[in-house]
């Protein structure tokens, strides 16, 4: 019999004023657990997309671990395996104006 899954981290925050090219706060996913890895913006004032990047050491460009999504309240996921320092990237929103919302990414 399996166990329960769990969810190794999660952070909750929020974004005020980001326009595209706004980076989040880096995490560590260590790819300990078999919970859905994702960001999720919500209780937005227009829709943004954004793509979720692992760091790699300059001048290595950050690996792609999520493709570009359209989030207001959908969930942004990344790849399963994914272990390392991640953030996201607000890649675009919804008109020329910045994005204001919370913010809940699981890990």
């Amino acid at each position: 019999m399996a166990g329960p899954s769990y969810a190794e981290g999660s952070w909750t925050g929020s974004v005020t004023d980001a326009q595209p090219g706004f980076g989040s706060r880096t995490w560590i996913d260590k790819n300990s657990d078999s919970a859905s890895n994702y960001v999720q913006i919500y209780s937005c004032d227009r829709s943004a997309t954004v793509a979720t990047y692992r760091n790699r050491q300059f001048p290595v460009p950050d690996e792609v671990v999520g493709v570009e999504k359209k989030t207001c309240d959908a969930k942004a996921t990344y790849n399963k395996g994914t272990k390392g320092d991640i953030h996201f990237t607000v890649k675009s929103t919804g008109d020329s104006g910045g994005l204001d919302g919370k913010v809940k990414v699981g890990y």
